[in-house]
């Protein structure tokens, strides 16, 4: 299944840079063409369907105020018996607005330094950038 779902993720991506006459690699973290370079990545990880979002939770899963955000949101579930609609997402959330500045969207909170860059978890985008 995670395969599948990588394959047709990587496919659409791949039509629409044909659709605008865009060199295509031939698979994910690859790049290709001269003006411009053509790189697609899957995210989180390459491996398994999902989001920015999962690669920055599994990146600050180090830190224990994360279970204090998964204790939120399974009291939710017992209380409201409601869970958000992207779980991945509303924990990002939820652990941004416990932070000293609790207003700053994921790209503002990742340039202040509230996510470890240096966390195994983006190894794999990091060597992705470094190839370009």
């Amino acid at each position: 299944m995670q395969t599948t779902v990588r394959r047709v993720h990587f496919k659409s991506v791949c039509d629409a840079l044909k659709s605008i006459a865009l060199a295509m690699p031939g698979m994910p973290g690859v790049f290709v063409g001269e003006s411009p370079r053509v790189g697609v990545l899957i995210l989180p990880d390459g491996h398994n369907p999902g989001m920015l979002e999962e690669l920055c939770l599994a990146a600050i899963q180090i830190y224990p105020d994360l279970q204090c955000v998964d204790e939120y949101f399974k009291c939710i579930h017992q209380q409201a018996k409601r869970q958000p609609n992207n779980l991945a997402k509303a924990r990002v959330h939820a652990w941004l607005a416990s932070q000293v500045e609790p207003d700053k969207r994921l790209g503002e909170a990742a340039e202040i330094g509230y996510l470890p860059w240096d966390s195994p978890a983006f190894d794999l985008l990091k060597k992705f950038l470094q190839a370009l």
